[in-house]
Order: C-alpha cells, then sequence, then structure tokens
C-alpha cells in the first residue's frame, strides 16, 4: 500500500511541476495574443495551417480537457479498482459554485406570475445544487479515516466558509438581495460541536454597507476585501474578493501536497491545484482574447506577486 502511494505521490508531483502554478505561472505574464496563449499551453499546431486562433470556448473545452487528463493519471494510480469517493466527489468540485452572469443581472428579467425573475430562479437551483454538492462532499469527508485527511479538511472546510462569503458579496452587489433572501441561498453546514459554523461570516457580511470601507475593518475576511484608493470611490469588489480566497486556497493545498505524502491528502490536495490551474488559465485565455495581456491578467487576479517568483 505504501508503496503505490509513494508512487502516486512522485506521480502528483511531476504533474504539478509542469503546471503552470508555482514558478511556472511567470510564463503566463510574457503572453501576448491568443495564439501565443495556444502555443505556450497547448505547445502543439492548435491552430492548424491557416494560422486562424482558437474560439473561447474550444480554449475552455481543451483546458478541461488538459484536467481531465492529469486527474486520470492520479486516478489509475491507486491502488484499489477505483479511486476513493471522496476522491471523486472532489474531481466534480469545479462544477459547483458558479453565478448567474454578472451581465445578466445587470440587465434584469420580467418576472413570472408568482412575482419571481427568472435571475432569482436560476440563483436558487444554483444554490440548491451548491449546498447538496458541499453537504454530501462534508459528510463523505467526515466518513474518511483522520489519517487520510489531516489538511484536506481544512482546505474544504476554508473553502466553504469563502464560498459562502463570496456568494454573499455576489447575491448582494450584482443581485441587489435581501439579507433575508441571501440567507436562504447559502450552504449552511456545522462543523461539529464547539465549532463555528461555515456560514457565520457569510451572515455578517450582509451586516456593513457594501459603500462604507470602514464598516468592512472588523470583519473577519477583511484581508480579502479591496482597500481603498486615494481620491477613488469605493465600494466592495466581489470579484477581487474570490480572487485572494482562491490565492488563499491555492497556498493552502500547496503547502499540504508535501506535508501528507503518503495519504490520500496528496491526491486531494493535487486535484485543487489542478482546478486552480484551469481557472487561470481560463482567466489569462478570456484576457488576451480582449486585447489584455498575460501580465494584465495576472494582476488582475493578484497573481503579480507572492505566487509568480515562489517555485
Amino acid at each position: 500500500m505504501k508503496g503505490a502511494r509513494a508512487y502516486l505521490y512522485a506521480k502528483a508531483c511531476g504533474i504539478i511541476a509542469r503546471s503552470f502554478v508555482e514558478g511556472r505561472v511567470n510564463r503566463l505574464a510574457a503572453v501576448s495574443g491568443t495564439k501565443a496563449f495556444e502555443d505556450l499551453v497547448f505547445g502543439d499546431a492548435v491552430s492548424g495551417e491557416t494560422g486562424a486562433t482558437m474560439t473561447i470556448d474550444a480554449i475552455e473545452k481543451r483546458l478541461g480537457q488538459r484536467e481531465d487528463e492529469a486527474i486520470a493519471k492520479i486516478s489509475k494510480s491507486f491502488p484499489h479498482s477505483e479511486p476513493p469517493a471522496l476522491f471523486q466527489m472532489l474531481v466534480k468540485g469545479d462544477r459547483y459554485g458558479q453565478v448567474v452572469s454578472d451581465e445578466a443581472a445587470a440587465r434584469g428579467d420580467a418576472d413570472d406570475e408568482n412575482g419571481e425573475s427568472s435571475i432569482t430562479r436560476d440563483i436558487s437551483g444554483i444554490a440548491r445544487q451548491n449546498s447538496a454538492y458541499y453537504t454530501a462532499l462534508w459528510h463523505e469527508l467526515e466518513k474518511t479515516p483522520l489519517s487520510d485527511r489531516r489538511f484536506i479538511t481544512n482546505i474544504i472546510a476554508e473553502e466553504i466558509r469563502l464560498k459562502n462569503a463570496a456568494w454573499a458579496l455576489r447575491l448582494r452587489v450584482y443581485y441587489s438581495l435581501s439579507p433575508e433572501q441571501i440567507k436562504a441561498f447559502l450552504i449552511m453546514i456545522k462543523p461539529g460541536k464547539n465549532k463555528p459554523t461555515l456560514y457565520a461570516d457569510a451572515l455578517k457580511s450582509l451586516e456593513p454597507d457594501i459603500e462604507e470601507e470602514a464598516q468592512w475593518h472588523s470583519w473577519r475576511l477583511w484581508k480579502y476585501v479591496n482597500k481603498p484608493v486615494s481620491s477613488q470611490y469605493w465600494k466592495i469588489d466581489p470579484r477581487f474578493f474570490q480572487n485572494q480566497a482562491s490565492l488563499y486556497l491555492y497556498r493552502l493545498a500547496r503547502k499540504a501536497l508535501r506535508r501528507s505524502p503518503f495519504t490520500l491528502d496528496t491526491a486531494c490536495c493535487f486535484i485543487k491545484l489542478q482546478q486552480f490551474e484551469k481557472e487561470v488559465l481560463t482567466s489569462v485565455a478570456e484576457a488576451v482574447r480582449l486585447g489584455l495581456t498575460g501580465a494584465d491578467a495576472l494582476e488582475i487576479l493578484g497573481l503579480s506577486g507572492p505566487l509568480r517568483g515562489n517555485g
């Protein structure tokens, strides 16, 4: 068993070393244009002889395939016929936590006969899916031996806590929902007796004024909030919060990957790192198609400092 786990660990570290995380994210900063992005990330003649570049949908599909191939290599490294249930559930993680587009929120939709807009119905549906997934994931986590989840337990707990907070901010800022409406859309998980809930920070975020920066200083997650710029109008920025939260979760997974090398923790952290890489690559691809550079995209994502050059 230990030999198989050692092989899995070595395989995971090898794939991460070739991924666009840690020091290799620096290479994305030099990208200028979609063709340069495709050549760097995919490394083959994806655009054919015509020189035409891929559409963003095609790029996202290719990135999904790339992620699936990397995870499949780890899946085949387990000593049993199939990976543990917790691993399989984590693989599905990047399908959850999505929200209705901000453009749709700004546009708005007509209410139906019950006074409910299609956006509200979409939010409700997404919230139910998120809650069902994370509740089932948490139950599976609790069934996993402690020796196999020393670090992933904290990572998942922090992910749910931050996802709740980011969700609450988006619903306030982009959709103008009331606190009572937002409470109904949170992932209501309590880790255990005498432990704080994973939605307490989100509930606290419903109290400060979204345009009064000083009111946010006492919030436990203040460090992830956009700071004021002299003489400029301030409003809390859900996208900035989400980017900072993602970077924090990445760092947790990166450190944990090598701290528990022969346990299920390794495989679980590997998944989180692969999902983070896909998010970064998708954001950079979208940015360069809009005329920005890779360096611009990394700056927006908050990756122009500690992560770059840290490999």
